[in-house]
């Protein structure tokens, strides 16, 4: 039984591995497709840098994914949670924006904000800046499968269109 679950594990890995590697040619049943994002304005928003973007989100609804995590299963991770929490209800008494990280997130191994970023995107709840501050309305969608010796990935990928050649937040939808 051990073994099967190492071999699952390896197949994931691998996988999803090569589901970053955003070569999208070899993708099956590929469709593209775009979102155009709505300017908006929050009363308070959290401006959060990811890669080579920044989302501007609602800080509510932000705040609220972080408690979600804060009342999850994965306690060895509830302390850059909690610090992430306190920075969020200290600074927004100070101002109408607070501004976070991934980085802080990396330090702790954990990338807990995707499957949220990209709900935002594919709502139109959220305004994306490149990292010179240029507003982006168009995001890109690739969306296919990939088959990986001995199994398949299958997930979505996001370009800006003036950088076509690095996706900027991506997700794995399956993994066989």
């Amino acid at each position: 039984m051990k073994r099967n679950t190492t071999i699952t594990l390896v197949l994931v890995l691998v996988c999803a591995l090569s589901g970053h590697t955003q070569d999208t040619t070899r993708f099956t049943d590929l469709q593209i497709d775009t979102f155009h994002l709505t300017s908006k304005k929050f009363k308070h928003t959290v401006a959060f840098t990811y890669r080579s973007v920044v989302f501007y989100v609602n800080f509510y609804a932000f705040k609220e994914v972080v408690e979600d995590e804060l009342k999850g299963e994965y306690i060895y991770k509830e302390a850059t949670y909690r610090t992430t929490w306190n920075k969020l209800t200290t600074d927004i008494q100070k101002c109408d924006t607070v501004f976070l990280t991934q980085a802080t997130f990396d330090s702790a191994k954990i990338i807990p904000f995707d499957d949220f970023l990209i709900w935002q995107i594919e709502t139109d709840k959220c305004v994306i800046r490149d990292l010179d501050y240029n507003i982006q309305p168009i995001i890109i969608r690739e969306k296919g499968v990939k088959y990986c010796h001995p199994g398949i990935w299958g997930g979505r990928l996001f370009f800006l269109p003036s950088h076509r050649e690095k996706c900027f937040i991506d997700t794995t939808d399956i993994v066989s």
